[in-house]
């Protein structure tokens, strides 16, 4: 699956934000924006598909993402995804979204409102042919290759047509309902090395998918990794040390406390709780010995858990990953080279990145970056600068003022939070 744009609306103070996804994607804004909205509107639609009825009514009805801004407070939540898949050796893009209601006065409200599916061949001259289409609790669906989308089907307000004809299991077009179903993004939101090289398993732990989140036992994964798929072991380790020349080597090791302990017999217990530390052992090149990962910089720890979370993303087919403020705890200099060695271990899949700091700029191309627009509504408004002749304009001011484009960029923002600007409003319209 390959994401191709994400739209959502109706979100916390989210008018409308569309995103058309490259390979790499940056929201740029200042503090308490609305960046994290963004991804929390993203990741609430994708929760809402798979949801039980029950829990798309709780959600409908949740007080700390309603609309509550002046400007947005009637607006409806939509989701909105278009991606490219294979089926069948052919490649298709898909186009799903939904909309609903939210919780109004005296409990009502809480109801989908609409819903739509179109698929096409990836051709710029196929034109969309429509699946599903619904308005409240009236829906049709196609059920053959050479029909029209009119085969009625029975829904309530709290459901989604997609859940019940993934139920159904034998249209032609299955395949798509559960790759749409199947959808998991890997969001990292507050990258913390806190405890991620040094948890106890009480539990034996399952190497077969070797995924990930920001919470994840970091050792544990490499540990696994070499002993599964040694060829990766052996390109993570290269791109780790790329990133950490002061590195010699690094060695993943497991510790099984059980196999260690003389205390209590084995026999005639049915069963054995194994607890087991994983811990990764590193040599510097400065250093006479090995040594804990522990004693690296919390930078360095933050670079080899960013690098195993690419891994993972990558090996788990996802098709987005998403980092809040990579640069926390990097220096600039390993920025750029980070950058890069992320867009070659992800394959496919697109990452989005948020960030309220002018350093990262520097390193992204400027088609690449969506800005946050101040406005006298308050609401979240993210831009390109579309066109060559703003992009040029830009850059000549950036140019007279002897700075950077980041800080150009960042004082045009605030500039802009207390009054308008006309080159803002010329370079972003």
């Amino acid at each position: 699956m390959r994401i191709k744009r994400l739209t959502i609306e109706g979100f916390r103070n989210l008018d409308s934000v569309s995103l058309k996804l490259s390979k790499l994607n940056v929201l740029i804004a200042l503090n308490n924006y609305g960046k994290s909205n963004v991804i929390k509107a993203i990741n609430f639609g994708l929760h809402f598909i798979k949801a039980l009825p029950s829990e798309k009514v709780r959600m409908m009805g949740l007080e700390d993402v309603l609309p509550i801004n002046k400007k947005n407070a009637n607006k409806n939540y939509l989701f909105e995804l278009t991606f490219e898949s294979m089926f069948d050796e052919q490649a298709y893009v898909i186009q799903y979204s939904f909309s609903f209601e939210w919780i109004k006065e005296h409990n009502k409200g809480r109801k989908v409102l609409f819903e739509s599916l179109k698929v096409k061949k990836s051709d710029k001259k196929q034109q969309f042919k429509t699946f599903i289409k619904r308005a409240l609790n009236q829906a049709s669906y196609l059920s053959s290759e050479t029909g029209r989308p009119n085969s009625k089907l029975p829904i309530e307000e709290d459901e989604l047509v997609l859940n019940k004809l993934e139920a159904i299991g034998t249209l032609f077009y299955q395949k798509i309902l559960k790759e749409i179903l199947n959808i998991s993004l890997q969001i990292n939101t507050s990258l913390n090395v806190d405890g991620i090289f040094n948890t106890i398993h009480l539990n034996s732990p399952k190497f077969d998918k070797l995924e990930l989140n920001e919470h994840a036992d970091i050792g544990e994964f490499i540990y696994a990794l070499k002993k599964l798929h040694p060829d990766k072991f052996e390109l993570l380790l290269d791109a780790i040390l790329s990133l950490l020349p002061g590195l010699e080597s690094l060695e993943p090791i497991e510790i099984d406390f059980r196999e260690k302990s003389s205390l209590e017999s084995h026999e005639d217990i049915p069963f054995i709780i194994p607890e087991k530390l994983y811990k990764v052992r590193i040599k510097e090149k400065a250093n006479n010995q090995s040594t804990s990962i522990g004693s690296l910089s919390s930078g360095s720890q933050r670079i080899i858990q960013i690098l195993c979370l690419a891994f993972s993303a990558q090996m788990n087919n996802v098709p987005l990953l998403v980092f809040e403020e990579l640069e926390n705890s990097i220096h600039p200099s390993l920025l750029q080279r980070l950058l890069m060695i992320l867009n070659d271990l992800t394959g496919e899949a697109k990452m989005l990145l948020t960030s309220h700091s002018p350093y990262l700029l520097r390193y992204l191309e400027i088609n690449n970056i969506y800005f946050g627009i101040p406005n006298k509504y308050k609401l979240a408004d993210f831009r390109k600068i579309e066109g060559k002749a703003k992009q040029k304009k830009l850059m000549k001011e950036v140019l007279e003022y002897e700075t950077s484009l980041g800080e150009y960029i960042f004082d045009l923002l605030i500039e802009s939070a207390n009054e308008p600007n006309e080159l803002t409003e010329y370079i972003f319209s």
